[in-house]
């Protein structure tokens, strides 16, 4: 009688992983791609906001977006640095991670508290550290602001953000991404007034970035639905033609304007608008803008995307006597 052979719950449970359609561990070059775009503009926002708090103008550009195993990216990590940690606990789950040099984290708090960025690492204190994070927390939320309404739903991480030294060289397990098999990691280029330029890096999980794309993507997919033609209304009969002496006119130029929507606020509610602040409008998702010509209502349309700008396509307009009018 042949001896029976046993298998392990371990092996099972492996067995049945790479039959079972699931999640892809890999982030295609696509995604990268749109990860880049999205990440592009989030930087702006948050940098916008960073730079109000320092007092100082900072960017964050030129994102390069690659995923990578824990041991392809240890190269490229810092020797002595720092660690932005963000717990994002609604609209997306999981840590996100920031890291830079600690002589350029050391400028940046110096910085926070009123100092001119000339800190020296030796002297990064506890101090020090809190200030950063508290900066730090207000570009971590013009961030999430942008991902918000980028997905369409709101993103929010617990504040402030766990900052600490990590020398990588002897903690090289020290964050809980590097021991997941594949990650996201962005490069940027980072650069704080007359200071100091230098690379930041952000490490994604892929359970955080996938979501994200295929978000965005589904949001996306009705801006590519074709449109009924609009149908204007026939302009009634008997207006009168344009006045002759109205060719005199025809070079002269109109400030033309889109107006999104409109609300009210007190003086109070005003001084206490910062960056990332989110402002709800009287205009409903999908409803007209109002074309303005010299402030003067001439017609409605749908906001759409040219290019890379903004545009819009008319959907309804007054009569050219009421335009003439108007203006």
């Amino acid at each position: 009688m042949p001896e029976e052979t046993h298998i392990t719950q371990e092996e099972v449970d492996a067995l049945l992983g790479e039959l079972r359609p699931g999640k892809e561990a890999f982030i295609s070059e696509k995604e990268e791609e749109k990860l880049g775009e999205v990440y592009k503009s989030t930087m702006i926002s948050a940098t916008e906001a960073l730079s109000q708090v320092l007092n100082k103008q900072v960017k964050i550009e030129n994102p390069d977006v690659k995923t990578l195993s824990p041991n392809e990216l240890e190269s490229e990590l810092p020797k002595n640095a720092i660690v932005v940690e963000t717990e994002h606990v609604e609209g997306l789950k999981g840590m996100t991670y920031m890291i830079f040099l600690k002589e350029h984290g050391a400028s940046l708090a110096d910085l926070a508290i009123g100092g001119d960025g000339t800190l020296t690492p030796e002297n990064l204190t506890e101090v020090y550290l809190g200030a950063l994070g508290d900066a730090l927390a207000k570009m971590i939320d013009a961030a999430n602001s942008f991902l918000s309404t980028k997905m369409g739903k709101t993103v929010f991480s617990s504040q402030p953000p766990m900052i600490r030294v990590v020398d990588f060289e002897k903690e090289k397990t020290s964050l809980d991404i590097l021991k997941e098999d594949q990650l996201v990691r962005i490069n940027y280029n980072l650069q704080v007034g007359d200071l100091f330029e230098g690379n930041l890096i952000q490490l994604i999980p892929t359970d955080i970035a996938r979501p994200i794309v295929e978000t965005i993507e589904e949001k996306e997919i009705p801006s590519v639905i074709p449109v009924q033609p609009v149908q204007f209304a026939q302009a009634p009969v008997g207006i009168p033609e344009i006045p002759p002496n109205m060719e005199l006119l025809m070079d002269v130029p109109v400030e033309i304007s889109v107006e999104l929507g409109r609300t009210n606020r007190n003086l109070g509610e005003l001084l206490k608008i910062g960056a990332g602040y989110i402002m709800e409008l009287d205009k409903l998702v999908g409803e007209p803008v109002d074309i303005l010509v010299n402030g003067r209502l001439i017609a409605k349309g749908g906001v759409v995307v040219v290019d890379e700008n903004f545009g819009v396509r008319i959907t309804s307009i007054v009569n050219p006597k009421e335009r003439i009018v108007g203006i």
